[in-house]
């Protein structure tokens, strides 16, 4: 491995529960975690860019889809690789039509969620 440094996954859901379970699956996996409940500060840039965004795709305010988006039409995020997470059935579907470069349907194996950021991140 060339760069010791941790990837940085941000993981934006308004469910703590999701979030705690996120946390400790990308802890153990060896990634620097960051939990937010709103996607407002990586919008305002408050965030350092990281390696991978995990965000809930139903997000009170401004949605994770609109945020996906967004930030796959800024030249200074579009390489971010970003998965929507959500319970949604037509997930597929939307992460495609927002540009996500991925998903991964509630509930979800702790595996599934592992190997989704690793095929993202390595």
């Amino acid at each position: 491995m060339k760069n010791d440094r941790k990837k940085r996954i941000v993981v934006i859901d308004d469910d703590e529960s999701i979030q705690q379970v996120v946390k400790m699956i990308l802890d153990r996996s060896g990634y620097e975690t960051m939990l937010y409940s709103t996607a407002e500060p990586i919008l305002n840039g408050k965030v350092d860019l990281p390696d991978l965004i995990l965000i809930d795709a139903l997000l009170p305010g401004i949605d994770g889809r609109e945020v996906c988006r967004d930030l796959k039409n800024s030249l200074i995020t579009k390489h971010v690789p970003i998965v929507l997470l959500s319970a949604t059935y037509d997930l597929a579907q939307k992460a495609k039509e927002v540009g996500a470069d991925g998903f991964i349907e509630k509930p979800f194996k702790m595996s599934e969620l592992r190997e989704k950021i690793q095929s993202l991140v390595e």
